[in-house]
C-alpha cells in the first residue's frame, strides 16, 4: 500500500519535470517582461571559455529563471499567498492596507550618491556662469512621501536626511 502511494507521488513528479520541461523548450520565448518592465535574460551563447569560467551557467540560469513556463503566474500566486499569510513585504514591494503598492528604499549606493553630487555640483557652477541661476527639484521616491503608510518599523532608508 506504501509503495502504491510513493510510485503514484513519484509518477506525478515526474510527470509534471517533463510537462514543464517540455513548456520550456516548445513555447515560444519572451523578451521583455510588461509586469517586470525589464528585458528577460537572452539564452546564452555556449563556449568552453564561458563554461570553464563558470559564467555561461550563470547566465543559463538566469535564462531558465527568466524563461520558466507560466512564469507571470506563479509570481502572482505566490504573492497572493504572501499577502494571504500576512506577509506585506513581498519582492522588495510593500503592500498597504489599503492597496498601495510602494517601492521599498533599503539601501544607498554611496558611491552614485557621491558621484550624484558631484554632478549636480558641475550643472549648478556651469548655469550659475551662464544663466547666473540654478534651481533643482530633488524628489523622493515614494517610501519617504507615503511613510505613514508603510510603518515605522520597515526597512526604509530615511530620504529626507539624504536629500537635505
Amino acid at each position: 500500500m506504501k509503495s502504491k502511494k510513493a510510485i503514484t507521488a513519484a509518477a506525478l513528479f515526474l510527470a509534471l519535470l517533463v510537462t514543464l520541461s517540455l513548456c520550456f523548450l516548445l513555447l515560444p520565448k519572451r523578451g521583455y517582461s510588461d509586469n517586470e518592465n525589464r528585458y528577460l535574460t537572452p539564452q546564452p551563447e555556449f563556449s568552453f571559455k564561458n563554461l570553464f569560467s563558470g559564467k555561461f551557467t550563470s547566465q543559463y540560469e538566469s535564462y531558465v529563471t527568466d524563461g520558466f513556463p507560466f512564469r507571470d503566474m506563479w509570481i502572482s500566486i505566490k504573492s497572493r499567498l504572501d499577502l494571504a499569510m500576512g506577509r506585506r513585504d513581498t519582492g522588495g514591494v510593500h503592500i498597504t492596507d489599503d492597496g498601495y503598492q510602494i517601492e521599498m528604499f533599503t539601501e544607498v549606493d554611496l558611491e552614485q550618491y557621491t558621484k550624484n553630487l558631484d554632478y549636480l555640483r558641475q550643472a549648478k557652477t556651469y548655469y550659475e556662469d551662464k544663466l547666473n541661476s540654478f534651481k533643482v527639484m530633488l524628489v523622493p521616491t515614494a517610501a519617504e512621501v507615503l511613510k505613514e503608510k508603510i510603518g515605522d518599523y520597515s526597512p526604509n532608508v530615511d530620504q529626507a536626511e539624504l536629500l537635505a
